[in-house]
């Protein structure tokens, strides 16, 4: 957790106390199931690139004039809800060279 929000905070980005509590728990739950492609600092980084990108998407649906209105920096609960629970998705999937 505190690799994830270090890397939030060198970004100047803030997250609510309620996304950081979500956030906590999904790394939980990663660590829970990982396997031997997991490798700490690598998976939050990618897991908070991801937040990132989730977050930037959610901002860029809102209208020129909302915009003025948000933290533009902020990580919100929707945005942590938002990110798939990646200890089942591609981070782990190693991909093959060659045909299958």
């Amino acid at each position: 957790q505190e690799i994830g929000l270090s890397m939030l905070s060198a970004g100047n980005y803030s997250i609510s106390d309620e996304a950081s509590s979500l956030l906590f728990e999904k790394i939980q739950k990663m660590h829970l199931y990982r396997d031997k492609y997991f490798g700490n600092a690598r998976t939050i980084r990618q897991m908070i690139q991801e937040l990132i990108k989730i977050q930037n998407l959610r901002l860029a649906n809102h209208a020129k004039d909302d915009l003025k209105e948000m933290d533009s920096n902020h990580i919100s609960l929707a945005d942590v809800q938002e990110l798939q629970m990646l200890g089942v998705t591609d981070i782990f999937e190693k991909k093959g060279i060659g045909f299958k």
